[in-house]
């Protein structure tokens, strides 16, 4: 991840995906791969100590991220998006993808699969609360480099709360949202992550969403032993939404 310094801290311009939790029902359209299926990118293995994932793991909106084996749901902007990088992760860092997807223009709602070829039975295994989602929108094409990307959110359900999974190194980590340099949500407290070897992610944060949705700025203080804060900014995109009553 690219990184500008400015002073003491550190800002990277990065938009996350996020999963939105308090929608109605709606239908999706199948977004394909825009890879050939021999060229799926994806792994699990055992016991592992370090995680590729990078600081921003995976976010949803509401407790429960909602998946199949087949298949993930996203909501877009008006301006469709030419591809989209979505990277799922196993808490405990053993199974990972990360792989592009082409939506058609004009969608709304988008529902990107498959999420793994070779794996079905392992993530069979899993529940949501093992599994981090990230769903980018590169500059560039493919996945590889996505310093400028942004994040879109992965739809999901429960309370409206934003939920950001986070590998902080084992750092304190606060986090709130802005818009245009002014806070849209207080400072809240990230909390270690429990029933999980924390590889992939160490930190869970639940942000309650702002009344207006659109483009938004999720900030982080990463705080080390010192008190010394590593800050870091994402940009996201929060759909429009319908609260479940």
């Amino acid at each position: 991840m690219m990184k500008k310094k400015i002073g003491r801290y550190v800002v990277a311009s990065i938009a996350m995906a996020v999963s939105i939790c308090s929608f109605t029902q709606v239908s999706a359209q199948e977004v394909k791969l825009n890879i050939s299926a021999e060229n799926f990118s994806e792994g699990y293995t055992g016991q592992v100590n370090v995680s590729s994932a990078g600081v921003l793991v995976g976010l949803s909106i509401g407790a429960k991220s909602v998946w199949t084996i087949s298949n993930v749901a996203v909501e877009l902007p008006k301006d469709t998006p030419k591809q989209l990088c979505l990277r799922i992760s196993s808490l405990d860092g053993r199974f990972w993808s990360e792989n592009p997807y082409l939506p058609p223009s004009g969608v709304t709602t988008a529902s990107l699969g498959p999420l793994t070829k070779q794996y079905t039975k392992v993530l069979k295994t899993m529940s949501s609360e093992q599994l981090a989602f990230r769903i980018a929108v590169p500059t560039s094409t493919g996945c590889t480099d996505l310093s400028s990307a942004h994040y879109l959110p992965v739809i999901g359900s429960g309370e409206s709360v934003l939920v950001v999974h986070i590998n902080s190194g084992d750092r304190r980590v606060v986090t709130r949202l802005s818009r245009a340099g002014k806070a849209i949500s207080n400072n809240v407290e990230c909390e270690p992550i429990v029933n999980s070897a924390r590889v992939a992610a160490d930190r869970v944060c639940r942000i309650p969403l702002p009344e207006a949705s659109g483009r938004a700025d999720l900030q982080l203080a990463l705080i080390g032993m010192t008190g010394q804060a590593e800050k870091l900014k994402f940009d996201i995109y929060i759909p429009p939404y319908t609260l479940k009553h």
